[in-house]
């Protein structure tokens, strides 16, 4: 198969021993993202070890690209599980990391709950205590807090993202339970109404009234989640998490060209 003019000439000056002209080029062929596949390939096994490793960091690019829409689209629709979510967001931010790996993780949280089972909130409170999770000082702003992987390991996360392992782990073992916001607070409430919130030690408090909380639902909560990502990114002026879960946010919500943002950060959507 003979590669467009465009593609072809690119594809000759990719071994360009010049870093910067070599990066200029690559932005060029990305450009041509949906054609490229098979034409990269064919230059997987070249002789040419700088060659190689050109084509491999473009498949990379196209790949984290590629899962980036495709969870955009997911939680677009709906249609993105809450463990499924939590992985893909930590991915977002940390996309040298394997699903997999967090997922293991994960299971291994699910043999230690086995020995306590969170039955009930009471269980629920007693396991989490006894395993260390703990929500951050307030105002204490940082990317990890939202990253199931960090979260499974330092045992201190944002209260959103601890409500919602509450949530997955008391479904485990046939405890439903809702996600709810009381004023600035998550916390988790069960069918008799009665509430535990991370924030204050995992306490246990009576039935709650009736509309003085608000329920977020899954993908409610995986937006926030991400866009919480987003303002981590913003405040630390970390130009390639603002362009790459920016462009995730773009998608799910429908935004053109990252318009809402000042200069420069509106011109690096879509850009990697």
């Amino acid at each position: 198969m003979t590669p467009p003019v465009k593609i072809e000439t690119l594809l000759q000056l990719l071994d360009d021993p010049n870093q910067q002209a070599a990066s200029l080029i690559m932005a060029e062929l990305l450009e041509c993202e949906a054609e490229l596949p098979p034409y990269l390939a064919a230059l997987q096994e070249a002789d040419d070890p700088l060659l190689r490793r050109r084509v491999h960091q473009l498949e990379t690019i196209m790949n984290l690209r590629r899962r980036r829409r495709e969870f955009a689209e997911k939680l677009r629709r709906n249609r993105l599980g809450l463990l499924d979510g939590l992985i893909e967001i930590h991915l977002q931010w940390y996309d040298n990391d394997a699903a997999e790996s967090i997922r293991a993780d994960w299971e291994k949280l699910l043999r230690e709950a086995e020995k306590t089972p969170p039955e009930s909130l009471e269980k629920l409170a007693y396991f989490m205590r006894k395993a260390g999770f703990s929500s951050p000082q307030p105002n204490d702003l940082q990317a990890d807090y939202y990253c199931l992987g960090v979260v499974l390991d330092d045992h201190t996360g944002a209260d959103v993202l601890l409500c919602a392992m509450c949530r997955i782990l008391a479904q485990h073992w046939g405890c439903e339970l809702q996600i709810i916001q009381v004023m600035e607070n998550f916390a988790l409430i069960d069918k008799d109404m009665r509430v535990l919130t991370p924030k204050d030690g995992w306490r246990v408090h009576p039935p709650i009234r009736s509309g003085g909380y608000n329920i977020w639902d899954r993908t409610k909560v995986l937006k926030f989640a991400m866009s919480m990502l987003f303002l981590c990114a913003v405040s630390t002026d970390s130009f390639r998490y603002v362009n790459t879960i920016g462009g995730v946010l773009e998608k799910i919500y429908g935004l053109e060209g990252g318009d809402f943002l000042p200069f420069p950060y509106s011109r690096s959507f879509g850009k990697k």
